[in-house]
């Protein structure tokens, strides 16, 4: 059934080529081509199916959604005013876009929609730029220190903490309809899990904290406070929703570690260290489906004998593979990763 719906399609785009080989041809002309065209059939069939081929390439080139996108990673770094993109490995690096006077902080991409979303503590902005690093602009301003965002995927929202005010907001990826989610104190990183309807922050604190609480309101959980299992300073916070486990960074302690919620909390006993003797970390995102994370250290403790210090970091994600680096930079800080939903490649192979 399936080659046959596969012969009629081909069919029908054959017919629709040849439709458009002969439009707008002068009927004089138009003879002498059908004349030739019944001694070299196959010729011109060769002609139209490249044509049809010509077609659909053109048609899929604009499609709204980019079905076809490869993994691909982004980040900010804060030393330099840049935004990169490139592979997983850290090939095929490139600018996207480049701020006088900056001090860049979180990211995340929007990939299927062509975009990538940044902020920028020194002007207190939220910048949008295209996958090919055009059309930058800004799309929330007024900030007081944008640390770090996040995206709502599901309701095509846009989250953000902002340690000075003191307060997680969100907005539609156009900047528009900005309005305040939780109230809360110097918020760092945060992270939002759509499926499981919880949000989770960190905060800015020396002797810091990790939070969680449901997107559409209710009760804060305080899932881990310093100085439990060595916690000293927050960053990252990341939710795995395929091994149901929180990860966080821990700037001060120099360690990458996770651990799952157990009624509304995270037990000291349950925490694990996946990556020690970093410098100073900060971003972080997950991969699942690859089984890795990635992390930015910005290098400022210089930690005598550190690994990682000015890198883009990828390990795994339970911790036993050996980290590698992906880039060095200035002071690289926060990290997003992209990789195909299984429905989008089946999509892309029809």
């Amino acid at each position: 059934m399936r080659g046959r719906v596969a012969r009629i399609r081909i069919r029908k785009i054959r017919l629709k080529a040849d439709d458009m080989l002969w439009a707008g041809i002068p009927v004089s002309l138009k003879t002498s081509m059908k004349a030739l065209r019944f001694k070299s059939q196959r010729t011109l069939l060769s002609v139209a199916v490249a044509v049809a081929v010509a077609c659909c390439a053109c048609m899929v080139s604009f499609l709204p959604r980019a079905y076809a996108q490869e993994a691909a990673i982004f980040f900010t770094d804060r030393g330099t005013g840049k935004v990169h993109s490139s592979d997983p490995a850290g090939g095929d690096n490139k600018v996207l876009a480049k701020i006088q006077s900056s001090n860049l902080r979180g990211i995340v991409a929007d990939v299927p929609d062509g975009k990538v979303y940044f902020a920028d503590n020194g002007t207190g902005k939220i910048y949008q730029v295209n996958l090919d690093g055009t059309g930058l602009k800004a799309i929330v301003s007024g900030l007081g220190f944008p640390a770090d965002l996040t995206m709502d995927r599901k309701q095509r929202k846009l989250y953000w903490c902002d340690q000075q005010k003191n307060h997680l907001r969100r907005c539609n990826l156009d900047g528009t309809a900005a309005e305040t989610v939780v109230e809360t104190e110097q918020p760092y990183y945060l992270d939002i899990d759509p499926e499981g309807g919880f949000l989770y922050w960190g905060t800015f604190f020396k002797r810091g904290s990790i939070y969680r609480r449901k997107i559409d309101g209710g009760k804060v959980d305080t899932l881990l406070s310093a100085p439990t299992a060595g916690l000293i300073q927050v960053r990252a916070v990341r939710f795995n929703p395929i091994d149901n486990l929180l990860y966080w960074v821990d700037r001060e302690a120099h360690k990458i570690q996770r651990a799952p919620i157990k009624d509304d909390r995270i037990a000291a006993a349950d925490i694990e260290d996946l990556y020690t003797g970093l410098d100073t970390p900060h971003g972080m995102t997950l991969d699942p489906a690859a089984g890795v994370l990635y992390w930015c250290d910005t290098g400022t403790n210089r930690v005598e004998g550190s690994r990682g210090s000015h890198n883009v970091m990828r390990g795994s994600l339970d911790g036993k593979a050996e980290p590698a680096t992906i880039f060095t930079g200035s002071q690289p800080w926060d990290i997003d990763v992209y990789r195909p939903a299984a429905e989008d490649s089946d999509e892309a192979s029809n």
